[in-house]
């Protein structure tokens, strides 16, 4: 991967890190859903899954962060086509970039 792009990953990583925890924390759900998903998510299995916490009962429907505030947490890494509705990461180069950064930036170590 290019320096240049590293830099611009890792001042945008920079900016996510400063986010209050639960900001930071829908950010880096939201990259490791992304990062390990087996096929392309579109955005409402995207929110939805977001808004899924481990031990709950019931699904929340007021729980579903909107779209406006994902792309703010994730400081526009996240982009969602507007014709097919499918979520991803802005280039492919953030993928290496994050699997490079796994351990810091993504809630599970390993996707299975």
């Amino acid at each position: 991967m290019p320096k240049d792009l590293e830099t611009v990953y890792d001042g945008a990583m920079g900016r996510i890190a400063d986010l209050d925890e639960p900001d930071r924390e829908l950010a880096r759900k939201a990259f490791s859903y992304i990062f390990c998903a087996k096929r392309p998510l579109n955005v409402g299995e995207l929110l939805h899954a977001l808004t899924v916490e481990a031990g709950d009962a019931e699904y929340d429907v007021s729980a579903l962060p909107e779209l406006a505030i994902l792309n703010s947490v994730c400081a526009g890494l996240v982009v969602v086509d507007e014709k097919s509705g499918i979520t991803g990461l802005v280039h492919h180069t953030l993928q290496e970039y994050l699997e490079k950064h796994r351990e810091q930036l993504l809630l599970n170590q390993s996707c299975s």
